[in-house]
């Protein structure tokens, strides 16, 4: 079945270059990955495992967007970001995906000797995008009252 890649970049709100020894689970990275046969050369990836030379994750490239918010409703994805993980906790989180069958079809490994300009991604959630909707609203209504305390002087 051939795959089909799927654009995130809009969902990104910044990338930081890190070195692979900064790379944790829970993490998403992109990279360029080189090899023979190839698909993605350029593959964001949700961190699920790295262990010795290899690099286990999910692959966001090939999933919709969706699917790729199904990780972002893992209760191990949720303690991370309230900060209730330890790095060294981090390397037993994820080894039974709740809705693995919405995320399957991206699980890829990668050999870590064949990675290179690696970038920490912040990835908006729907979460953020929801928080930045009300957040709108607020100012819009503060911007109405105002214009309506204008117009009655």
């Amino acid at each position: 079945m051939a795959l089909r890649k799927i654009n995130h970049q809009k969902r990104i709100i910044s990338k930081k270059l890190i070195n692979i020894r900064q790379v944790w689970p829970g993490d998403i990275i992109e990279f360029r990955y080189v090899g023979t046969d190839i698909l993605d050369k350029l593959p964001l990836v949700f961190v699920i495992k790295k262990k010795g030379k290899i690099l286990q994750g999910i692959n966001l490239n090939y999933l919709r967007e969706f699917r790729v918010q199904k990780i972002f409703d893992e209760p191990d994805w949720k303690k991370i970001q309230e900060g209730r993980v330890t790095r060294t906790m981090r390397s037993n989180l994820f080894k039974r995906l709740r809705f693995w069958s919405f995320v399957e079809l991206g699980y890829r490994t990668y050999s870590i000797s064949k990675l290179s300009h690696i970038n920490k991604i912040t990835y908006k959630t729907d979460a953020m995008l929801e928080e930045e909707r009300e957040q709108k609203q607020v100012e819009i209504k503060k911007e109405d009252l105002e214009n309506l305390d204008e117009n009655k002087l």
